[in-house]
């Protein structure tokens, strides 16, 4: 019995070391925030500029501890044509990855994408 209880305490155990290793942080939250080494601009829709429409789109990314952007979803956007070319720019972007206690990390961003048309 005390072989049961003995491997589920180390069950547990190394499920909370592996939980905490892969924490996502905010990035105010780290030592070294992550560093855009690779910037990609959205295409401005075809349909937008023909309507003189503008806007600002806010996309939530999380950096791995490559350096990729690992997921990213719209958390604010003026207008819905803009969200499909801001993922896609998203998902290009390529970062020197945060740092935390010596460690790379995953970290969540905010990036925004202003979209306005030359006058």
């Amino acid at each position: 019995m005390k072989l049961v209880k003995l491997s589920i305490v180390s069950v547990i155990i190394v499920a909370a070391l592996y939980a905490t290793d892969k924490k996502v942080y905010y990035e105010w939250e780290v030592e070294l925030k992550p560093v855009l080494i690779q910037k990609v601009i959205p295409e401005y829709p075809v349909i937008a500029k023909q309507k003189g429409i503008e806007g600002v789109v806010r996309v939530e990314i999380v950096i791995n501890e490559k350096g990729e952007v690992e997921s990213a979803k719209i958390r604010q956007s003026d207008n819905p044509v803009f969200n499909k070319p801001c993922l896609d720019a998203a998902y290009k972007l390529k970062f020197r990855p945060a740092e935390h206690k010596g460690k790379k990390v995953k970290v969540k961003v905010i990036i925004p994408y202003t979209f306005k048309l030359a006058k």
